[in-house]
């Protein structure tokens, strides 16, 4: 394998040599080509004066008519000097041809340098399959150019010495690039002995520092340097085998941590950062060696990891992160002052603030609600022991208040013990089969007046021999809730259309009315507790805000699901699904 490569090494050079002197052979006879070109070029312009000079030859571009004394100097000077003879006239058009088969060619370049006060120009063209030297010069008097002579000379006149040349310098490379590889052959063989013996031991070393790679050749010359790259191959072997077991425990700690964990070098390069790091940060395509700012997207992050940067000391701050999914991250940086280094970690803390905002809010709901009808019982009491008492007119309408307001507590109190219920109360023996268009039908009857009030349209569509296996303790609150709504918040001579169908294992029950709607924003909470779109209007209707709570609560406990689709204005649509049989 060694000699293999030490060929295919050897071969590139060849190449590479053999490139080279070619390239400097072309080089070289192009400019030797191009030397002998200009030296005729200048040799046919120098003839430019055997026409000047010719008074026949004058007259003949003056009146722009070749006569017969002007046609005789051409014929003898073509016959002479074996070119061809082309002039035109100021315009281009033929006055003279030696050659009628040559067709006239203008070259703009040449033209164009004469203008400018150039006194000849040449270039290669083919004539008749042949190659030919063009010179063209103009003949001028007053500096007004009458006419343009054209005289072109084969290149079988002039080519002997470029191929002369040629074979020459083609002789003499060729000598000398065999005399250079044999003289770099023998010195790379002499030279490079220990590099083709420890170089792929050193890449086997690199490539597999797990195993152990010895040179067993015993070269005196080059013992020495064996013995050398043997002992360290063996000391490499042992720190690498101690590396890696530090590195898979190390691994194995972070990468199991449900913390994110994260470490910036000295260079202010993200040098790592574990699994769970990259899930929080939503890293897809981390790579270590990035710069901090470039890898990490989140920029209160970045203010972060700036801040204890600048400052040189330990930093603890939360940021919120709103793509791909709301979250908070409580973020602790402690700075390294002897290298310069970062470690931080990331702890998901979204959970945490949400149920700290949810039992601040229920704190505060269930305070609110249960101080309203208090203070309103309490007050209007106070009203009546104070003399109002006595008017019995005021005394009805306060008691009536009372009443109303007592109810309420009531019907809050009774709804928290609701949604204090759970599954393990649940006994197999209450399990009930009923019919859900029979629950529906019945409970709307408890609510014809207020659809009456309101000129409701109520459309009821299913089966009535449908039935489900269930708790009916649960399942009437769920259908009783979704109905009062549909009712309460519906506008006037609206319309309900209730609808029950089935699948192979499932009921599904959709309740949709024409009511005022809610916005998309209000959809993802409208399940929470005491939550409300509009807590005015909720409170004119009666409503504690745990009536939809109470739904999600008691159809997951019967294990069904429970969607809602909405828009302002037009209307709200809830869809309960809920298995034939219940299994606990």
């Amino acid at each position: 394998m060694k000699t293999k490569n030490w060929y295919y090494r050897f071969f590139t050079i060849v190449f590479i040599a053999l490139f080279a002197i070619v390239a400097v052979f072309w080089i070289s006879n192009q400019r030797f080509e191009h030397s002998v070109i200009k030296t005729e070029a200048e040799t046919i312009a120098s003839e430019k004066k055997a026409f000047e000079n010719n008074p026949d030859v004058a007259t003949a571009l003056r009146t722009g008519k070749i006569n017969p004394s002007a046609q005789s100097f051409l014929t003898t000077f073509v016959s002479t000097s074996q070119q061809i003879v082309t002039i035109v006239d100021a315009h281009f058009k033929p006055l003279f041809q030696s050659n009628h088969t040559v067709k006239v060619t203008r070259d703009e370049q040449t033209l164009t340098a004469i203008k400018k006060g150039a006194e000849y120009g040449y270039q290669t063209e083919l004539i008749n399959g042949k190659r030919f030297l063009s010179v063209t010069f103009p003949y001028k008097e007053k500096n007004k150019i009458l006419a343009y002579i054209q005289l072109s000379l084969p290149y079988t006149a002039f080519n002997q010495a470029i191929n002369h040349f040629s074979t020459y310098s083609a002789l003499l490379f060729i000598g000398l690039f065999i005399i250079v590889m044999l003289l770099f052959y023998f010195l790379y063989r002499q030279h490079t002995q220990p590099i083709r013996t420890v170089l792929p031991t050193l890449k086997r070393i690199a490539k597999q520092p797990q195993k152990e790679v010895l040179i067993l050749e015993n070269t005196p010359e080059w013992n020495e340097l064996y013995q050398t790259v043997n002992t360290v191959a063996k000391q490499m072997n042992r720190t690498y085998r101690a590396y890696e077991d530090n590195k898979r425990q190390f691994e194995s700690l972070i990468h199991d941590l449900q913390v994110g964990i994260f470490l910036i070098d000295e260079q202010q390069q993200l040098r790592l950062i574990n699994p769970s790091g990259q899930q929080f940060l939503h890293l897809k395509n981390f790579q270590p060696g990035m710069h901090y700012v470039e890898a990490l997207k989140q920029i209160d992050l970045v203010k972060l990891i700036q801040q204890c940067l600048h400052e040189q000391k330990d930093v603890h701050g939360e940021i919120h992160v709103t793509q791909p999914h709301e979250a908070i991250f409580d973020i602790k940086l402690r700075y390294l002052s002897e290298n310069q280094r970062i470690i931080g970690t990331i702890y998901n803390i979204t959970e945490l603030r949400k149920l700290e905002t949810m039992q601040e809010d229920f704190v505060s709901n269930v305070s609110h609600e249960l101080k309203t009808p208090i203070t309103s019982i309490i007050g209007f009491t106070e009203t009546l022991l104070d003399g109002a008492k006595d008017d019995p007119e005021m005394s009805e309408q306060f008691l009536h208040i009372i009443e109303k307001d007592a109810q309420r507590l009531q019907q809050l109190i009774q709804e928290i013990i609701q949604l204090s219920r759970s599954a393990s109360e649940l006994d197999k023996d209450d399990i009930v089969t009923v019919s859900p268009i029979e629950v529906i039908n019945g409970l709307l009857q408890h609510y014809q007046k207020n659809i009456d009030d309101k000129q409701l349209t109520i459309q009821v569509t299913g089966k009535s021999s449908l039935t489900i296996q269930t708790f009916l303790y649960y399942f009437d609150p769920i259908i009783k809730n979704l109905i009062e709504n549909a009712i309460s918040y519906n506008r006037q001579k609206g319309s309900v259309t209730i609808s029950v169908t089935e699948t192979h294992h499932h009921c599904q029950i959709t309740i949709a009315d024409t009511g005022i709607g809610m916005a998309e924003k209000d959809l993802e909470r409208v399940f929470e507790r005491f939550y409300r779109v509009d807590k005015a209007r909720s409170r004119n209707l009666g409503g504690t805000g745990l009536g939809l709570a109470i739904v999600k609560h008691y159809t997951e406990v019967l294990h069904g699901t429970v969607t809602v689709k909405s828009q302002l204005g037009v209307g709200t649509t809830f869809t309960l699904i809920f298995p034939k049989t219940l299994i606990l």
